[in-house]
């Protein structure tokens, strides 16, 4: 701070002197305010980067989910007049069935068989044959 010795010793001066503190420091303040959001608006840039670069991928967001519109809040509940003879119609689907081929395509049986030396195991016994039952 300055020494008083420097100080203007008359009272116009004075007051110049303040008035002409007081405007710097009106200046000063509104550069503050300026920077300040500045500053938070590129915060907010670089978050919202970050979050699109690194975050999940998927619709469900945090920021999203605090903006949800909860509609059962909103809308009155309307109570609904109940009739008493309603008719309720239930049935079951029937399950779609694989037809058979047709009698008249010819059918081949195609049997695919090992070399005997690959039909017994290391123990020595005999490999069952799949699909074939005993």
């Amino acid at each position: 701070m300055k020494k008083t010795d420097s100080l203007p010793q008359s009272i116009p001066e004075l007051h110049a002197l303040i008035l002409a503190l007081q405007e710097e420091k009106l200046s000063l303040k509104k550069e503050n305010a300026t920077l300040k959001q500045n500053y938070e608006r590129v915060l907010e840039q670089f978050r919202l980067a970050q979050q699109q670069r690194f975050s999940r991928s998927s619709e469900s967001n945090v920021l999203q989910m605090e903006l949800q519109f909860d509609e059962a809040d909103a809308i009155p509940a309307v109570e609904l007049p109940t009739e008493e003879n309603t008719l309720t119609i239930t049935y079951t689907r029937n399950k779609p069935k694989r037809r058979p081929l047709p009698d008249d395509l010819p059918r081949e049986v195609i049997e695919h068989d090992i070399p005997e030396h690959d039909k017994h195991c290391a123990c020595g016994c005999l490999k069952q044959r799949i699909g074939e039952e005993v």
